[in-house]
């Protein structure tokens, strides 16, 4: 019900479009939908043609350059055998805000909290800033695989019992298939702050807890190897430069109260009560130890501790880290624990059934959720898939496309069109030229400055040595001066029309179709 009203009226538009939270367009949204689609329709039939998703033509690899989601793209496509695309896509919003108070509610059971009080954790770790903040980017709603594996390394640390540290290890493989960012930057915290659950009994045990950990281990590599080995095998050395890492880092006036990522005061204040009564366990101390580490994270290399930036050295040195452009998404780890750390203050005032200890703690509750900025925000239509040139490209297979004008720009706003005409070119069925992702191809961004001139010579070799068959033009761009200088060229307008112009590049004059004969026959 929580994620219900929190993202209304998202589910009286279920089949309307998809909701696209904070985001300025359509493009991420689009995007993910299109990521979903690919994944839903290609990856139980080949795992090799997955990783050649049909963008940036005629490169090979391309799907390999963004957040994979494997389990999120199978789940899609179990939703799709009932419903349409866009209301999948909305369930699975819908389910991610799900999941993550179920797993949020059971891990504060875990440390204590009775039904009602894990309830209300749930209910809160449903709300959290970051994840409304987020909301048109799904895989960043995914925290729950990162709260089964607090659950599991909890219970492993009181008991190292085999099933807890499989556990463990599979859900830590589940957080890295549907998103990469959470399952890193919770690796690395966890890293970083187990020592904070080592107890002394531990070395009576020490054989016990070295064999079901490597289990724990192999489990996660079981899972993830095939996976992080094809897309390192295709990404090689690619990484963020430092300056959009910096731009990607939170500032410390970011994470204060009233800064963009502040959790809010009131649950922030509940968070270091639950702290004080808790105080004895060391599983309290080990979610602080989290929260801090997600904090250092989350600043990225805005931190500098006397000129040295700490998360720079990890950027040179793991290279998982030079491929996270964002790191103040760390924040959601902090944020979602500051509701479970929250969980023993709320409890204990529950527990009193004095006077003014449960009105009390309702409402600072209340005053918590009245903080929240939720909402769906806007649920934008999908692009139309029953253009003409769409049309006729479904009727004739084979041939890669480029669309045109391609964007210039590097900001997301400029690709909205582009992940729309992803979208339909896997009804059309023909690989593009175009792509958007998170690691552009090298020499993208220069071959989309180069087509602002299409159509001349330069341009139509370049497209033709591409593979380029067909290419489809916004009716507006595609004025008198082009058209005629098309046909000068030698090239067949197929269709034109407001929606568009389709050119196919085959088509040629008889005196270049004479020469290309003479070619051949010279060659022979």
């Amino acid at each position: 019900m929580t994620a219900v009203v929190s993202t209304w009226p998202l589910v009286a538009r279920l089949g309307d479009g998809l909701p696209i939270g904070r985001e300025p367009v359509a493009t991420v949204p689009w995007f993910n939908l299109w990521s979903l689609r690919w994944t839903a329709s290609t990856f139980p039939n080949s795992f090799n043609q997955w990783w050649d998703a049909p963008i940036f033509a005629p490169r090979s690899g391309s799907y390999s350059r963004s957040e994979l989601q494997p389990v999120t793209g199978l789940a899609f496509g179990v939703l799709r055998w009932f419903v349409d695309a866009p209301v999948a896509y909305g369930l699975l919003v819908l389910l991610a805000l799900l999941l993550n108070g179920l797993t949020a509610s059971a891990l504060a059971r875990r440390l204590g909290s009775g039904a009602v009080v894990a309830t209300v954790v749930g209910m809160f770790a449903q709300l959290i800033p970051f994840l409304f903040e987020q909301l048109g980017v799904l895989q960043l709603l995914m925290m729950w695989p990162v709260l089964l594996v607090l659950h599991a390394v909890l219970s492993w640390a009181d008991e190292p019992r085999l099933r807890m540290a499989m556990s463990a290890g599979a859900s830590l493989a589940l957080a890295v298939l549907t998103c990469s960012y959470h399952a890193a930057m919770f690796g690395m915290a966890a890293l970083v702050c187990a020592p904070a659950l080592v107890r002394r009994a531990w070395r009576f045990e020490w054989r016990r807890r070295l064999v079901t950990g490597a289990a724990g281990a192999a489990t996660f590599a079981l899972f993830t190897a095939p996976f992080a080995l094809g897309q390192q095998q295709r990404l090689r050395d690619t990484r963020w430069t430092d300056a959009t890492i910096h731009v990607g880092s939170a500032s410390w006036h970011d994470l204060v109260p009233g800064g963009r990522h502040w959790p809010g005061t009131v649950l922030a204040a509940l968070a270091i009560g639950g702290v004080v009564v808790a105080r004895c366990r060391r599983s309290t101390w080990f979610l602080v130890a989290l929260v801090a580490a997600a904090v250092f994270f989350a600043l990225g290399s805005t931190l500098s501790v006397f000129g040295w930036q700490p998360y720079t050295f990890l950027i040179d040195h793991v290279g998982v880290v030079g491929r996270m452009r964002s790191p103040f998404r760390a924040v959601a780890l902090a944020q979602v624990l500051v509701v479970v750390l929250a969980a023993p203050f709320v409890q204990y005032c529950w527990d009193r059934r004095g006077r003014w200890a449960r009105p009390a703690i309702g409402v600072a509750l209340v005053l918590a959720v009245g903080s929240f900025d939720v909402g769906s925000g806007p649920v934008v239509a999908l692009p139309p898939d029953d253009m003409v040139w769409a049309v006729w490209l479904r009727d004739h297979p084979g041939g890669v496309v480029a669309m045109m004008p391609m964007p210039v720009g590097r900001a997301v706003e400029a690709f909205e069109e582009t992940t729309a005409w992803m979208l339909q070119a896997l009804d059309h069925g023909h690989p593009l030229v175009n792509g958007y992702t998170g690691f552009f191809p090298g020499g993208d961004r220069a071959m989309r400055r180069r087509m602002a001139a299409f159509p001349d010579t330069a341009t139509v070799d370049e497209l033709r040595s591409m593979g380029v068959r067909y290419v489809v033009a916004d009716s507006f761009w595609w004025n008198g001066d082009r058209d005629a200088a098309a046909r000068g060229l030698g090239l067949t307008v197929v269709l034109s029309g407001p929606d568009g112009v389709l050119v196919d590049l085959e088509g040629m004059s008889v005196e270049r179709e004479l020469n290309c004969v003479i070619e051949r026959l010279l060659l022979e």
